[in-house]
């Protein structure tokens, strides 16, 4: 009987690895998951809270802690003991070798040693790519090719061609990021008032604070931050949701926020319309009239998820939002434009190339991803 291995050097690259480790496993079929740090510590964020970057634990506990926040935790948990780990792999030439395309150039060595290598789509990229094989016709899409393949500034910038058209690949094709299938029929939240979904950016990379910052700056900045983004919209009597990130820096968890939140709320009541979740935002995202990133690639999940009204702030912070300058109408380089947006209760119209690149993503939003890639084994 042939096996499936799978291959991540990131604990988060498992949120589009999951929802087929689970599929495989239902269809009685055998998962081996290479755990080269063959950690039994349980897993927890707050381990690599000075570096959130890093966080490459590999094992039942960090998959579990994935599964949670893809909001698939109840369908892995009746899986999980079928899982098997190993430090080291030998697939043979009638197994199949899964990575995502993080992990291109790492499993490029078993190439010769298995029936096919696939590799799935993250972060922001919506692919299936075959080592071997070929994919669905079905999966081909000459409009998608004209955002991905074309020569444009959105492909260039991002180098899909780099990925998608390399030496090794025998075939590729288009299919939405695996974890998005969960929310595609889910209802919006059912909120009394109006709301702005904020991302927190985390707190490393410069967004917030700087690595290492103590708690008493950590929590002075985030204060600053919750003034800056929330108070605008509980004034106007909103409500605003932080999400924070799932790989948090240290101090900047959902208790350091709630615990700020506390001092903020003597203040003013008005704080108390201030919502702040660790728990998956998909619920929030389709009920809000405006999410609020600061340059996270997110923003192509939301996109995948057929959400549009969002923008891309740069006023408080570039470091990462740079990146983002190719899409005028919702990139925002001015707090006033925020206030704006706030005041009026609106998003943004998209331009042209915002337009095209939302299309492109979203029209692969069918609930079927996994489906397509099982059909294709």
């Amino acid at each position: 009987m042939s096996k499936n291995y799978f291959i991540s050097t990131h604990t988060l690259y498992f949120k589009v690895l999951i929802p087929l480790i689970i599929n495989l496993i239902k269809r009685g079929e055998e998962v081996i998951i290479e755990n080269g740090l063959k950690d039994l510590i349980p897993y927890s964020p707050d381990r690599f809270s000075k570096k959130p970057t890093q966080s490459n634990q590999i094992n039942l506990s960090s998959l579990s802690y994935v599964a949670e926040i893809i909001d698939l935790k109840s369908e892995f948990d009746l899986v999980k003991h079928k899982i098997k780990f190993k430090l080291f792999i030998f697939p043979q030439e009638n197994d199949l070798l899964f990575c995502t395309t993080k992990n291109i150039n790492l499993v490029r060595k078993y190439k010769n040693k298995v029936k096919d290598i696939i590799v799935l789509g993250y972060q922001h990229m919506p692919v299936v790519l075959k080592f071997k094989g070929h994919v669905s016709k079905s999966l081909k899409n000459k409009r998608v090719d004209e955002v991905f393949i074309n020569n444009n500034h959105f492909s260039g910038r991002h180098k899909f061609t780099k990925v998608i058209l390399d030496k090794d690949i025998n075939d590729y094709g288009y299919v939405n990021f695996l974890n998005l299938d969960r929310i595609y029929n889910i209802s919006a939240e059912k909120l009394e008032k109006d709301s702005v979904l904020i991302f927190h950016p985390g707190g490393y990379r410069n967004l917030i604070t700087p690595p290492g910052a103590s708690k008493e700056k950590s929590y002075v900045a985030q204060l600053e931050f919750i003034k800056k983004f929330c108070f605008p919209v509980v004034e106007s009597g909103q409500i605003a949701i932080i999400k924070t990130h799932p790989l948090f820096a240290k101090y900047h968890s959902k208790v350091d926020l709630i615990s700020i939140l506390d001092e903020l709320i003597i203040e003013d009541e008005r704080y108390k319309n201030v919502i702040v979740t660790d728990e998956s935002f998909w619920k929030y995202a389709k009920s809000s009239y405006l999410v609020v990133s600061f340059g996270s690639s997110s923003l192509y999940e939301l996109f995948s998820a057929k959400i549009p009204n969002l923008v891309v702030s740069s006023f408080y912070n570039d470091e990462r939002s740079d990146k983002f300058t190719m899409f005028e109408s919702i990139f925002i380089k001015d707090y006033e434009e925020y206030l704006h947006l706030v005041k009026n209760k609106k998003s943004k119209d998209l331009d042209d190339l915002t337009s095209k690149v939302y299309q492109a993503y979203s029209s692969l939003h069918d609930g079927k991803a996994v489906h397509h890639i099982v059909e294709g084994l």
